[in-house]
């Protein structure tokens, strides 16, 4: 079993679950070679949050948000605002940027533990 899928599904639930972002829809992209784990959007707000999840340790934040702001840019919907979202078991650095959230496994307790 690939542990990364149900991290995945892990972090889907979560989302729709703790309603810390209002989405209508959410599910996996794909675009010829390009992949995206999740994207959520709001049809209402035109609000759209790019997801990846990471089941590794010391994932390098910055280097995942290069990536996925560049793979966001084959998306091609009514768009107001951009959010991104990582996912991962642990950061090497945590990084400060608007429009980004980032979840390790301790976070992922601390706000499950709350809902």
């Amino acid at each position: 079993m690939n542990l990364g899928y149900v991290f995945e599904d892990i972090a889907k639930q979560f989302l729709i679950k703790s309603k810390l972002f209002k989405f209508t829809k959410i599910g996996k992209w794909w675009y010829k070679d390009k992949e995206i784990d999740l994207v959520a959007y709001n049809e209402n707000t035109k609000d759209i949050y790019f997801i990846e999840c990471k089941y590794s340790d010391n994932i390098n934040a910055k280097e995942v948000l290069e990536d996925l702001k560049e793979k966001s840019e084959y998306i091609n919907l009514d768009i107001k605002n951009k959010y991104y979202i990582i996912f991962a078991k642990s950061f090497k650095e945590r990084i400060k940027e608007n429009n980004l959230h980032l979840f390790d496994l301790k976070d992922l307790e601390n706000i499950i533990y709350r809902i």
